[in-house]
């Protein structure tokens, strides 16, 4: 086959594949970027239809910015052939992670969900119904985001009536009954689809058993109820069972009726499952005396904080317990954070997630006790012996070996932490590390005092990173060493930037540009060269661009407890 050499400005350098329309990788010669082109194949550039179709995509999935939807960067027509240029993406299709068994637990499968979810509510509000939601048009990245990659059949409700009557389009086992009798095509087909893709998800099968008949596929659909019986026995929580069946229900009334309820179902399981695990936790027997002790020391900090705030004067807020309990991985030591009851002291940001406005369950965890050093992380690419992010290494690498590794992507910090069986701490979980349970304002307590951490407002930092393991009287409630100060820690969150993080210079000198719906990510503690902060609660957070790197940004990882 023989296939172009450019397309306008783009050099062509790899075929990726195709049907109906070829995708190949390219380069970019302008920005210096690769990006993926796909372009409509000859044949069918002789059919008037298919090439309406291809640039009706092209012009909606233009029109969207989500971090979970694909980035279409421009699109056009070279010689008649019909082309978008999109943003080149590494990892896999969730298909391909779902038959390969590489989708991770039961958290990370809820995660997964969760993101489908969000970009459906996304496309939802903007009047788009995409009408062909399947495991394989969710791409999975290195970094484990989900996002959703096809629009070939996606259309506006105001356009829903161009396609013929009586003419079905989508995939077989994931249409909707409505699609399956040519009847009119509502949002609720995607609610469907989404009910079978997230049944897939959670137990590696397909609601819809396979058949050559595809005759036999639409009887299941129109006739047969989804069997709840694998989800059962996978463990899946009662919400999440009830939530397909509701999904998947015959007729689109019955069904949810926006992916807003859907997602916030999904946000509240995975909440009742963090739950449920500090409850296990708890109820361990007496070979698990170590964690008894954890919970329970739990249990008299918070009963010492009822009490303090019941008195009418402020007495000293209890002592601080430092707790022994730590766990040694290949790349350093991590400690033990005690879940159970979570004291929120900024409600208006988990306003979903609180319960009675005071509490918000979480489980236990471990942190790594020091930010991930230079030696930490040349074990991780020693160990991907040229394999993987070498440039990477080449530049994380080279500084002292006890000191933080820095200028990382999110992408590449995840990388490390997927390689190491952890993961990015979320916002919660760090803020709880570094506050404990009373919600002191810096990890050793409510004292403004910059002599503890290393900012530029104390006079013995000199202004510089120091190491890793250094600064142990700004030690946080647990042990965990330098949550303030040093470098700023990357949080596997994201956030909308405002005017001023758009305005800032630094950014605004990233190649190439920011684009509306490049992901932002929240960072948090301050580094060297910043006076102490008022406070590491999250509304003293920084937020950079997903790609950008700076010396002054490192990261540390968690993990869950039963790891």
């Amino acid at each position: 086959m023989q296939h172009p050499q450019r397309i306008g400005p783009y050099r062509i350098e790899e075929f990726l594949g195709g049907g109906m329309s070829h995708v190949y990788r390219a380069q970019d010669p302008v920005l210096d970027k690769t990006v993926a082109i796909k372009i409509l194949t000859p044949e069918n550039c002789k059919d008037a239809d298919a090439k309406a179709r291809f640039l009706r995509e092209a012009r909606l999935a233009a029109s969207l910015s989500h971090p979970n939807c694909l980035t279409v960067f421009s699109f056009g027509e070279e010689q008649d052939s019909p082309f978008m240029v999109m943003e080149f993406l590494r990892g896999e299709s969730l298909g391909n992670a779902i038959r390969d068994g590489r989708t991770g637990g039961l958290r990370n499968k809820l995660r997964i969900a969760l993101d489908i979810a969000r970009v459906l509510e996304h496309i939802g509000s903007k009047g788009i119904v995409h009408r062909d939601i399947k495991p394989d048009n969710i791409h999975i990245d290195d970094s484990g985001v989900a996002k959703l990659i096809d629009f070939g059949i996606a259309k506006r409700p105001v356009d829903l009536s161009l396609t013929h009557a009586g003419l079905t389009m989508g995939t077989a086992p994931y249409m909707a009954p409505e699609q399956v009798l040519g009847k009119d095509i509502t949002p609720q087909v995607d609610v469907y689809a989404f009910g079978l893709l997230l049944f897939e998800l959670l137990t590696g099968h397909r609601a819809i058993k396979p058949s050559e008949d595809v005759e036999r596929i639409f009887y299941q659909i129109l006739k047969e109820p989804v069997d709840m019986a694998p989800l059962k026995e996978a463990n899946i929580p009662q919400r999440i069972c009830d939530l397909v069946r509701r999904c998947t229900e015959k007729l689109p009334g019955d069904r949810p009726q926006n992916f807003g309820d859907i997602r916030r179902e999904i946000e509240r399981a995975i909440l009742e499952t963090e739950a449920e695990q500090v409850s296990k936790v708890r109820s361990q027997g007496p070979g698990s005396k170590g964690m008894i002790a954890a919970v329970g020391l739990v249990a008299l900090i918070l009963a010492g904080a009822f009490v303090y705030w019941r008195m009418p004067h402020h007495p000293p807020k209890p002592p601080i317990v430092k707790l022994p309990q730590t766990r040694q991985t290949e790349t350093g030591a991590m400690v033990l954070i005690p879940g159970d009851a979570y004291l929120l002291s900024h409600p208006d940001e988990f306003a979903e997630m609180k319960i009675n406005n005071a509490i918000d369950p979480m489980p236990s965890f471990y942190i790594d006790r020091t930010e991930v050093t230079n030696a930490a992380f040349q074990i991780y690419c020693q160990a991907l012996a040229g394999k993987g992010p070498t440039e990477t290494c080449k530049a994380t690498s080279v500084g002292k070996p006890d000191y933080p590794a820095v200028s990382v992507t999110i992408a590449q910090a995840r990388a490390f932490a997927l390689w190491a069986g952890k993961r990015l701490p979320t916002l919660k979980e760090w803020e709880r590390a570094a506050r404990g349970v009373d919600g002191r304002a810096f990890p050793w307590g409510d004292q403004h005092d910059p002599l503890r951490a290393n900012v530029s407002d104390n006079p013995a930092s000199k202004s510089r990173l120091a190491p890793a393991d250094s600064f142990q009287t700004g030690d946080s409630p647990w042990g965990v060493r330098q949550m303030v100060g040093n470098v700023w820690e990357l949080i596997d969150e994201m956030n909308q930037p405002g005017r001023e993080e758009y305005d800032n210079k630094v950014f605004k000198s990233l190649q190439p540009p920011l684009t509306p719906g490049e992901p932002w990510y929240i960072i948090m503690g301050g580094s060297w060269d910043q006076k102490l902060p008022t406070g590491v609660k999250a509304s003293n957070h920084g937020l950079v661009p997903g790609r950008f790197t700076m010396e002054t940004i490192g990261f540390r990882c968690v993990q869950d407890i039963d790891r």
